[in-house]
């Protein structure tokens, strides 16, 4: 058996074992792939390097897809590549929103205790509106 069989009967083997479908196991493994990259690299939420070891993971598979049957299925390529990544490449794109938005707050806080300070020790005045 060469390299490739054995992959493609593993990966048969694990989905009839644990009672999924293979559109569920490349579900779970880009999670498993994007998290395991995170800790391994040591990057924060939303790490596009995490993202790119899943985008290469997957492309493994389906070159051994491709080898094992001696053709691309281009259906089953799409659905095994839109399984694999989609949460993945959901979860990076929440955590940079939210990690732009967080940088606006934080510049946002850093604003207003600035100006905070410069009223304290008077040198900017405050301009009241004058009323009548």
């Amino acid at each position: 058996m060469n390299f490739v069989t054995a992959i493609h009967f593993a990966k048969d083997s694990i989905a009839q074992n644990l009672g999924v479908s293979h559109q569920v196991l490349h579900i779970h493994a880009g999670l498993a792939i994007y998290i395991a990259a995170q800790l391994a690299l040591g990057t924060r939420r939303a790490s596009l390097a995490a993202l790119c070891v899943v985008f290469g993971a997957e492309f493994a598979n389906e070159l051994v897809d491709f080898l094992f049957h001696g053709q691309l299925l281009v259906s089953d390529t799409i659905q095994d590549i839109v399984a694999t990544v989609f949460w993945p490449l959901v979860i990076y794109a929440v955590g940079t929103v939210r990690r732009k938005q967080w940088r606006r707050e934080v510049a946002r806080r850093r604003h207003f205790s600035a100006m905070l300070a410069r009223l304290a020790d008077g040198s900017e005045q405050v301009h009241r509106p004058t009323l009548g």
